[in-house]
């Protein structure tokens, strides 16, 4: 009986589409992707909730946790209203905050990971440690093998005066 009561409450809310011979059309709800004003006024609404000092979001999932659409949905408007700047600024604005936060965390120490993988992924940023090399290694005085004798003479001789 209640999940009856949810099917009619689901379809009261939501403005479906009907096929010609009556029937409700399979798919997404129209109220979510198609219209414009709807959209603009969730984008809104989350980047307002963003930008609220006490807010502690992180990630997009929970930023819309609460909301009756799924995370999904965003990325389909943000392919439909591609061309609206009003959608495709906010939506930019949050996408940006919501990086930075995570990156700020990550340089915490608690998931540094975090910080690697999205700068592997989003930036090109590569974990690589290359030493260039140019010219030949000078390894200090050069001497001939004379002189190396004689100095090692000397020092043979110091370490057995030094011994009695």
């Amino acid at each position: 009986m209640e999940a009856e009561k949810n099917i009619k409450t689901k379809k009261q809310i939501h403005h479906y589409k009907k096929k010609p011979n009556g029937k409700n059309a399979t798919g997404r709800p129209e109220t979510y992707t198609k219209k414009l004003q709807y959209c603009l006024k969730e984008i809104h609404f989350l980047y307002n909730r963003l930008m609220d000092k006490n807010s502690k979001h992180i990630t997009l999932h929970d930023l819309i946790r609460d909301r009756e659409y799924p995370r999904e949905y965003i990325s389909l408007w943000v392919e439909k209203f591609k061309d609206n700047d009003e959608f495709c600024n906010t939506y930019k604005k949050i996408y940006c905050e919501l990086e930075n936060r995570l990156y700020k965390y990550g340089l915490t120490g608690k998931a540094a990971a975090v910080v690697i993988f999205g700068l592997v992924n989003n930036y090109g940023w590569k974990n690589e440690h290359k030493i260039q090399h140019a010219g030949e290694i000078k390894t200090g005085q050069q001497i001939t093998d004379e002189e190396f004798a004689e100095r090692l003479r000397r020092a043979q001789q110091i370490l057995s005066n030094d011994n009695p």
